[in-house]
């Protein structure tokens, strides 16, 4: 039986690599169980991967994972879509949600889902979803974190030109004010945010497995760990991502 994009998930849903429930199974019990040891910044330069495998061991995701990750991150670790996420799920279908109980969600349900999820992001999603892009979970150095690019987003281009996360990350310990309360944000899961419990992998695009990554999801989370890494204080040696790779990826009008 075939995981992953059920049919009743939406058009265009058959667009990402199918695999077997069994494997998608297999691969979130692998990666449960796969401690990560929370190392120095110094010990992460250490870690050699080499450059043919910048994003070792892909497993094949789908359009499903995209909106299943999306929403497990949001509820968890973003209060500003509070409303709309209990409004469009319900305080049951939240609270599994919140609690990362995939198994137990309906047919029905995820259409909740999904369209609760889109909600949030009426022109940003919509047009990543019409990429038909291959999608792909998979790990990469905290260390190398500081190369991703911030979406193309007016609100974030003042606050680095570049687009690097790294001079992203550097300019809101500046106090630079990006718009839409992302600051306020920032701060508030600076304090609170315990990146070896991370659930809800955050969402990145690329044209090839060299890269470069626009991240879709978890640019705040993400900046963090980027902080957190330059200042030289302990962070986990890796990330798990979700990926959608393709040369389409540059049609993102924010890639």
């Amino acid at each position: 039986m075939s995981i992953g994009i059920p049919s009743w998930f939406g058009a265009g849903a058959h667009r990402g690599r199918p695999s077997t429930a069994r494997s998608v199974h297999k691969a979130g019990a692998d990666s449960a169980s796969r401690p990560d040891k929370t190392i120095s910044r110094g010990q992460c330069l250490r870690l050699v991967v080499p450059p043919s495998l910048p994003l070792p061991k892909l497993r094949p995701a789908s359009l499903v994972d995209l909106f299943w990750e999306f929403a497990v991150a949001e509820t968890q670790n973003d209060e500003r879509h509070d409303r709309l996420y209990s409004q469009g799920l319900g305080a049951n279908l939240l609270t599994r949600v919140r609690a990362n109980e995939r198994a137990s969600i309906t047919p029905r349900e995820w259409q909740r889902v999904r369209s609760t999820v889109l909600g949030t992001r009426p022109v940003y999603l919509p047009l990543l979803l019409s990429l038909r892009l291959r999608w792909n979970t998979g790990w990469v150095k905290t260390a190398k974190l500081a190369e991703f690019r911030v979406p193309r987003l007016n609100i974030f281009l003042p606050t680095a030109p570049s687009r690097k996360l790294s001079d992203f990350a550097a300019a809101l310990e500046r106090g630079a004010q990006p718009g839409n309360n992302f600051v306020a944000h920032y701060q508030r899961l600076k304090r609170t945010f315990q990146a070896e419990k991370m659930v809800g992998a955050p969402v990145v695009l690329c044209e090839a497995e060299s890269g470069p990554f626009t991240i879709v999801e978890g640019l705040t989370r993400l900046s963090v760990l980027c902080s957190r890494f330059s200042s030289g204080d302990e962070v986990p040696p890796r990330v798990r991502l979700l990926i959608g790779k393709g040369r389409a990826a540059a049609k993102w009008p924010f890639y």
